[in-house]
């Protein structure tokens, strides 16, 4: 059995030999930008299966509603949010822009 020093050593070296080994040489390596967005931020994008309903926009990657069946078999829309999307980039009322958003501000 390998004592904690030793292993602590072994796991050092193998972190140094694996920082060193370059990816840009191998053939499943690709190193493209990303293209600058250029649709509405605001268009809604839905995702449907059996018994849920999912829509979202790229506005903060919002999840603006989620329909589930309740215990009657009846469609219902479980987010807090706005009912409509341009809502969520200026809210006057109650300043709680933030509602649904899956990215924000330390998710960078």
């Amino acid at each position: 059995m390998l004592s904690t020093t030793t292993t602590t050593l072994l796991l050092a070296a193998s972190s140094l030999v694996a920082a060193q080994t370059t990816v840009n040489g191998s053939d499943n390596f690709v190193n493209a930008a990303f293209k600058a967005f250029t649709g509405d931020p605001f268009q809604k994008y839905t995702l449907t299966a059996a018994g849920i309903n999912a829509s979202f926009i790229p506005y903060g990657a919002r999840l603006t509603n989620l329909y589930v069946c309740d215990q009657n078999g009846t469609m219902q829309d479980v987010v807090v949010g706005y009912d409509n999307a341009t809502q969520y980039l200026h809210d006057s009322e109650t300043n709680h822009t933030y509602f649904g958003a899956v990215v924000g501000r330390y998710a960078n």
